[in-house]
């Protein structure tokens, strides 16, 4: 089996100069930078995926994204550790005014929160109905919900005061 190859054509490459372009007139470097990185967890799949299978990969990268908000959270925590020193703390460590090293983290949280997880959720509701429709796979519309779930508890139980400190 031969690997899959990804062209690059000079159209797309100028298209994704032009959207990264607008994102950063329109968002700013650091946002611009969370927004790109978001969009990547589900488009790098499905462009790497074999040809008959790319709407498949991008239901399952979009149904995952609960597991993507709890990792940027996390890596907003632990990027705002390392630039303190010490475990951030809740009403004295804001994460918006630590340092723009934390910004990243920050803003891909919020956009996987706010936006994104919004967007995955109808789109791989979508994606995942036509996988079912198309090829009989119940996979990936069985992981929608269960994956929201367990998102949802894993958010709700703040083992660690994360979110807390988060919105603090």
């Amino acid at each position: 089996m031969r690997p899959t190859s990804v062209r690059f054509t000079i159209g797309r490459l100028m298209a994704a100069v032009a959207v990264i372009a607008i994102l950063l007139g329109w968002l700013g470097l650091w946002a611009a930078l969370a927004f790109v990185g978001l969009s990547l967890v589900v488009i790098i799949p499905a462009a790497i995926a074999p040809p008959g299978h790319r709407l498949e990969a991008a239901s399952w990268a979009s149904s995952l994204q609960p597991a993507v908000v709890l990792f940027y959270l996390y890596a907003t925590w632990a990027t705002a550790w390392c630039v303190l020193g010490h475990p951030p703390r809740p009403a004295l460590d804001d994460p918006k005014s630590i340092s723009p090293i934390v910004d990243v983290p920050y803003d891909m949280f919020a956009f996987s929160l706010m936006l994104g997880s919004m967007i995955c959720a109808c789109t791989g509701l979508l994606l995942s109905a036509v996988c079912l429709v198309r090829r009989r796979s119940v996979g990936p519309l069985l992981t929608l919900p269960f994956a929201w779930l367990a998102g949802f508890l894993a958010l709700a139980s703040d083992p660690l005061g994360v979110l807390f400190w988060y919105f603090d």
